[in-house]
């Protein structure tokens, strides 16, 4: 299988293997650490949105628009972030 130019173009913007891996390894750590937080993420913040990056909440807003503000004021990167909306009322659905 050939790889195409633009394949190519998007392999060096990811940057080096090693790099790529260690990126996805931090935000798969603060995915992980998130959904342990959660409960306790949810009174602390019921029906905000938060952004979770590198071990900790970095910003905390009631829209997904005012977060991704903050985030990119204090310049972290919106490939990093973890985001999540932290509703207190259950999910219904129908299967």
């Amino acid at each position: 299988m050939r790889t195409s130019t633009v394949d190519k173009r998007t392999l060096r913007k990811l940057g080096p293997a090693s790099r790529l891996h260690s990126d996805l390894m931090s935000y798969r750590k603060d995915v992980e650490q998130l959904a342990a937080q959660r409960q306790k993420l949810v009174k602390q913040y019921p029906g905000k949105w938060v952004a979770f990056y590198d071990g900790s909440v970095v910003a905390r807003a009631n829209s997904l628009d005012k977060l991704l503000q903050m985030t990119d004021a204090k310049k972290v990167p919106r490939s990093k972030v973890v985001t999540q909306h932290l509703r207190t009322e259950k999910t219904k659905m129908i299967l």
